[in-house]
């Protein structure tokens, strides 16, 4: 926890927050650190209270426990030619990057600008912490899963889809899902797959057919850097923070 600190002050954070998984150790040990609290500085964005978790099981048993319609968008999906992989080049994170771009100008879905995905995935991938997921068909990509890994689990990081090329009977997102779980429990033997509370009303039915297990998410634990400047921030919204931030990092550097 100590190097943790050191970390943070020395990349010049303002807070850091953290939220460990439900039953890790480290919630004692923050709970019980007056340099944490648990209240949120920066609440721009709605806060999921929920992972949802699919377990480790052999692979028969994990497919039964899928519901029958997502079982059939397995199958149904297998009688197309797509090509499912891990991302090892880079070549495919730009594919992926125009994947991104296209969902947002179609759906007016607003995922993070590609670099912060890129420098996650660049750093992650030296620890095997993360992975992108693919799916191809006929050299177009038309479905991608962003993976963040921990010692337990994969965690549904973001996701994007084309449809172009199929029918919506055959579409890819639920066998790249699968493929990914074979991945985290066959592979990599996590003990879950948090496919990730939260979406539109058709990503939470799509993710439902799963059966996914609800889990209660721990609160969030700040680290307080630099308090007063924190609750200067705070009074001010978005946009205004963001820029204000800049400012003081840019004197911080100077």
């Amino acid at each position: 926890i100590d190097n943790l600190k050191t970390y943070a002050r020395s990349k010049g954070y303002l807070p850091l927050q953290i939220r460990p998984s439900y039953n890790a150790s480290l919630n004692q040990v923050f709970k019980e650190d007056p340099a944490f609290d648990k209240n949120i500085y920066f609440p721009f964005h709605r806060k999921t209270e929920f992972d949802w978790n699919i377990y480790n099981k052999p692979e028969e048993e994990l497919l039964a426990g899928f519901k029958m319609q997502c079982r059939r968008k397995i199958v149904l999906a297998g009688r197309v030619p797509y090509k499912f992989f891990k991302v090892e080049d880079d070549k495919t994170l730009n594919d992926i990057n125009q994947v991104f771009k296209a969902v947002s100008n179609t759906k007016g879905y607003g995922f993070l600008p590609f670099k912060i995905y890129q420098s996650i995935y660049k750093e992650g991938k030296k620890f095997n912490l993360c992975d992108f997921y693919v799916a191809y068909l006929d050299n177009d990509l038309v479905n991608v899963i962003f993976i963040v890994k921990d010692g337990q689990s994969f965690y549904h990081y973001t996701s994007a889809l084309i449809i172009k090329g199929y029918k919506a009977s055959e579409s890819p997102p639920a066998k790249l899902h699968f493929f990914v779980m074979q991945d985290c429990f066959y592979n990599e033997h996590k003990s879950f797959y948090n496919i990730s509370f939260g979406g539109s009303d058709n990503l939470i039915r799509f993710k439902e057919l799963f059966n996914p297990i609800e889990i209660e998410k721990s609160p969030y634990y700040t680290f307080v850097i630099r308090r007063n400047v924190l609750n200067f921030l705070t009074k001010f919204s978005q946009r205004q923070t963001t820029t204000l931030r800049r400012l003081f990092k840019s004197i911080d550097n100077f």
